[in-house]
C-alpha cells in the first residue's frame, strides 16, 4: 500500500492518500489541486497539478 502526503491549505497539516485511490485531480483558480478520491469524497490541497502529479506517478522502486 503507497501513501501519498500532500498539505491541506486550511490548516497546513499533512493529508496522507492511498496513491491507489486516487481517480482524478483538477488544478484550481488559486493555484491549489483537488484530489478526487472516490465518486463524492475529494479533498483540496496546496500542491500544485504538476506536483500532484509527480507524486502519484510510479517510480522505479514502486516495482519492488
Amino acid at each position: 500500500m503507497t501513501f501519498v502526503r500532500f498539505t491541506q491549505p486550511e490548516t497546513g497539516l499533512p493529508i496522507h492518500i492511498r496513491a491507489a485511490r486516487v481517480q482524478a485531480f483538477a488544478a484550481t483558480e488559486e493555484g491549489t489541486t483537488r484530489i478526487f478520491i472516490s465518486g463524492s469524497l475529494s479533498c483540496l490541497v496546496t500542491e500544485d497539478e504538476a506536483a500532484v502529479l509527480a507524486a502519484l506517478s510510479p517510480t522505479p522502486e514502486d516495482d519492488r
